[in-house]
């Protein structure tokens, strides 16, 4: 639902079966695509927050500390209140 008109949508890594609203995929001409090893991409990715050439801080809408893990899990499972959930180990 979130994907616009002619957007991509990508999964990463392997997750469970899902069921694909493909009515939804023709309707608004979404392309598919996967990727279970990003290897190449995750070492760019960092470089360029190395360099501070990119700027995730706006994608991370909470932090939570170690102990509080269920509570971030739980909020990180609601994508309506969510993007990226990080856990503070510090």
């Amino acid at each position: 639902k979130a994907t616009r008109p002619r957007g991509t949508v990508v999964q990463m890594g392997m997750g469970g079966d899902v069921t694909l609203p493909l009515q939804q995929v023709t309707v608004k001409e979404l392309s598919l695509k996967g990727s279970f090893r990003f290897h190449p991409e995750f070492a760019t990715a960092v470089e360029l927050m190395q360099k501070q050439l990119i700027d995730v801080i706006p994608l991370l809408t909470h932090t939570y500390p170690f102990t509080e893990h269920e509570e971030a899990f739980a909020v990180a499972a609601d994508k309506d209140q969510s993007m990226k959930v990080q856990l503070d180990f510090a």
